[in-house]
């Protein structure tokens, strides 16, 4: 398996991310709190954090302030390459 390129070499470095560390993504980029994560999410304090760890670490990164910043990014590409977006510019 070697040479063999990383999930993040594929593709976003969301995309290695599962549906639900997604969701915890979404509120942590909105400047969620873990304890308000839990709750909208209906999952343990230790679960959220659990999920947080994962992401930090499938991400590359030490801080949710980093994973913000990944979403943002993500969204201002996704949106800068939409059809809707491209047509404006013809």
């Amino acid at each position: 398996l070697l040479g063999r390129p990383s999930p993040a070499a594929l593709g976003h470095p969301l995309d290695q991310l599962t549906a639900r560390e997604l969701d915890v993504v979404a509120l942590l980029a909105e400047g969620r709190s873990n304890r308000e994560i839990s709750r909208e999410l209906y999952i343990s304090l230790k679960t959220v954090k659990s999920h947080v760890s994962h992401v930090l670490t499938k991400l590359d990164v030490t801080s949710r302030t980093q994973v913000a910043l990944l979403v943002q990014r993500a969204r201002w590409t996704e949106a800068e390459t939409s059809p809707a977006h491209r047509s404006k510019d013809r």
